[in-house]
């Protein structure tokens, strides 16, 4: 390992209804611009699906997107609260997508 190993994210956990914890990181430099680019388009719902999807993926590698697609929606706004408090992003009213 190189000595960037120490800035490494760590990632928090969130706990979901059946008691399963989720290790959530901070999204990856690639994602960061993907995600930036919908939201320039104006793409923010897109932007939002990505972004959760990559978190859970990244938690649980072989998650499909249609067990995804799937979560209940309690454990699902877990889920994305967690995403946005680790990465510093807020939703307001409007469902804008903003950094904090």
């Amino acid at each position: 390992m190189s000595k960037l190993n120490d800035l490494r994210s760590k990632g928090e956990t969130v706990k979901l209804s059946n008691e399963m914890e989720l290790l959530i990181k901070p999204m990856r430099l690639g994602l960061e611009a993907e995600i930036g680019e919908l939201y320039d388009q104006k793409k923010v719902g897109q932007a939002m699906i990505l972004l959760v999807k990559d978190a859970i993926k990244t938690a649980i590698p072989e998650a499909t997107n249609e067990e995804i697609d799937d979560i209940n929606k309690v454990d699902l706004k877990l889920i994305t609260t967690k995403i946005f408090e680790v990465n510093g992003l807020s939703v307001d009213k409007k469902k804008k997508l903003s950094t904090t």
